[in-house]
């Protein structure tokens, strides 16, 4: 799937309808070369591109969109990580810019880890990275997945939401121990977490189903964590 040679080869001769990007470790590059040409990408190839790419996904969330997020830096090298690591104080997490499942994601507790950590963070990233977002270790009371859906209706679109659904984990499990639906926060967080869901989905446009992760902390902050296209598309936008 990193091979942007063979994707588009395998794309032009099977002339799909349309084509769901169900993997992070892909040559969005190619996605964009064959939307250009009239493929069908869903939601669309920018959306693929910045959703598997965390640094561009958290620029267009907290620097363009200013939705609430953990603090972070971006970082290229040991100096760049160090430098970040001693503003936001310890633990801090290391996340691969190209990363889903957890993978590369290292929990530095002290000064002494930093190196190692930055290593294991590229080493164990979905593809090639070779950028670092070093964030703020925050404790997470719970977790939201807003199901966020856009669709055409007349001239215009509508994006609309699932019900929130909840899920709650152990301190430093990645997978998910307990999810349920519906959810059992507050209508104001369940509103402020619909409200950065639409917001960030709209900007990135297309149709389809988009996942929208969203962090409750235990010092009661709603926070954007991620985002994601997830499967099924209308048959037709017309």
């Amino acid at each position: 799937m990193l091979d942007g040679g063979a994707i588009k080869a395998l794309v032009r001769r099977e002339g799909p309808d349309a084509i769901i990007a169900e993997i992070e470790a892909i040559n969005t590059d190619a996605l964009t070369e064959l939307e250009e040409e009239g493929f069908r990408i869903v939601p669309n190839a920018r959306a693929v591109k910045v959703c598997m790419n965390r640094i561009e996904l958290r620029r267009l969330a907290a620097e363009k969109l200013q939705l609430p997020t953990t603090r972070y830096y971006f970082a290229e090298d040991i100096e760049d990580v160090r430098r970040a690591c001693k503003d936001l104080g310890f633990p801090c997490l290391l996340k691969p810019e190209m990363s889903s499942s957890g993978h590369g994601h290292v929990l530095i507790n002290k000064y002494e880890d930093i190196e190692r950590g930055f290593k294991d963070a590229l080493a164990h990233a979905r593809g090639s990275s070779r950028r670092i977002v070093v964030e703020e270790y925050v404790r997470i009371d719970r977790e939201l997945t807003i199901l966020t859906y856009r669709y055409p209706l007349g001239n215009g679109v509508v994006t609309t939401t699932v019900p929130p659904i909840e899920h709650q984990r152990p301190e430093g499990v990645y997978h998910y121990v307990e999810s349920w639906h519906p959810a059992t926060v507050g209508e104001e967080v369940i509103e402020r977490a619909r409200s950065y869901a639409i917001k960030l989905v709209n900007e990135l446009g297309g149709f389809g189903i988009y996942g929208v992760e969203i962090l409750i902390t235990k010092d009661g902050r709603v926070l954007f964590s991620e985002a994601a296209p997830r499967l099924m598309t209308p048959v037709s936008s017309r």
